[in-house]
């Protein structure tokens, strides 16, 4: 099983697949992106892989987010639409809104590590009016913050366990509801915004 998995990781079917589920969980936030990343970084031997592998998704979060960004901009009164007709989604609207105006940073990189917080930013940016420059910069840091933490989760926890798919699976499992809780607190209670 093991073998299996380590095989198919080390595949380049695995950077394709990488890209694909990157450049389209923004839209269907179910795919288990991170996972997947985590088990192909469990794959790599040589520290200037997992440099490559980390500017390779990063990049693919990166433009998989500025591409979302501009439909949401293009359908930007139909989104308007959608949040002002339900109520709970409204709230969340406002809240996020509050958040990402207020730390945008912080409140995009939190998201990446909620299921389909990703997808809320990205909306809720173009919703609001967020420049393309200062989006692309937010969620530049975001990208590069979460696919270091997801590569460096596989690529230490597989070296030191020697090589167990399984113990990278547990611990990765782990590491992201921690992250999760951690990320919830963040866009619950951000930080107050600091004016110059």
């Amino acid at each position: 099983m093991t073998d299996i998995v380590s095989s198919l990781a080390e595949s380049p079917w695995a950077y394709l697949a990488i890209a694909l589920f990157i450049l389209g969980d923004v839209y269907l936030p179910i795919v288990p992106t991170g996972m997947l990343v985590v088990i192909t970084a469990a794959s790599v031997d040589q520290p200037v892989d997992v440099l490559a592998l980390v500017v390779y998704t990063a990049a693919l979060s990166w433009i998989g987010d500025l591409a979302a960004y501009h439909f949401g901009v293009r359908h930007r009164e139909r989104l308007t639409r959608l949040v002002s007709t339900f109520g709970p989604l409204r709230n969340g609207h406002h809240a996020l809104t509050e958040a990402l105006t207020s730390q945008p940073f912080a409140v995009a990189l939190a998201s990446r590590f909620i299921p389909a917080g990703r997808s809320a930013v990205v909306f809720t940016a173009a919703q609001q009016g967020m420049g393309t420059r200062r989006f692309g910069s937010v969620v530049a840091v975001a990208a590069l913050g979460w696919t270091t933490c997801a590569i460096a989760v596989g690529y230490v926890v597989n070296t030191l366990s020697g090589g167990n798919i399984f113990a990278v699976l547990g611990v990765s499992l782990a590491a992201l509801g921690i992250a999760t809780m951690l990320a919830r607190k963040v866009l619950v209670h951000p930080a107050p915004h600091q004016g110059t």
